[in-house]
């Protein structure tokens, strides 16, 4: 991955996800930001994470493969998404917002991969085949400490195919890197 982003932009951006949730909380609308920086206003696909402080549970993550708009912009529209509009939780309230940790991810652009070119730890997956899709980040197969196989299996799965499904030449693989970061 080439694009690599400042510490001092990672910290503008962790503010940035916290700060839009907190607003959301409050008025129940996006929060608007401008910032000159080229860092900050390059358009990447980004996925924001929310992790329970005192558990490590998963809260809510919600992110975007095809980037629109600048990275400010798609962390702050995917922070509100991930704490008011994951489909698995119910939205964030105010209690909790003091007990929950921002993790961000921005993307590398997606790359066709084989099976045999995925390293474990480096590439995050994108599976696609027909209105079937899923998407793993490069971290869950290293913190599930899966297999390659297991990997390909989950993501399968996690798409609503078959557990083998990646192995259909008509299923698509893509691969990426991510540059992911977690407020202290």
């Amino acid at each position: 991955m080439t694009f690599r982003i400042s510490e001092s932009s990672k910290k503008i951006l962790l503010n940035v996800a916290r700060t839009s949730v907190e607003n959301f909380l409050k008025t129940g609308k996006a929060t608007k930001f401008h910032f000159a920086d080229d860092d900050l206003s390059v358009i990447r696909s980004v996925f924001v994470t929310l992790w329970k402080k005192d558990s490590g549970e998963l809260r809510g993550c919600i992110g975007n493969i095809k980037a629109v708009l600048s990275l400010v912009e798609e962390v702050s529209k995917n922070a509100i998404s991930s704490a008011f509009k994951d489909p698995r939780f119910v939205p964030l309230t105010k209690n909790e917002i003091k007990n929950i940790r921002i993790e961000l991810n921005v993307l590398s652009p997606l790359k066709k991969i084989l099976p045999d070119e995925i390293e474990i730890g480096k590439h995050g997956l994108y599976l696609n085949y027909k209105s079937y899709s899923g998407l793993f980040l490069p971290e869950v197969a290293v913190s599930q400490r899966w297999s390659l196989i297991e990997f390909l299996d989950e993501l399968s799965l996690k798409a609503g195919l078959n557990k083998e499904e990646w192995k259909n030449p008509k299923v698509k693989l893509f691969g990426f890197e991510s540059e992911s970061w977690i407020e202290n």
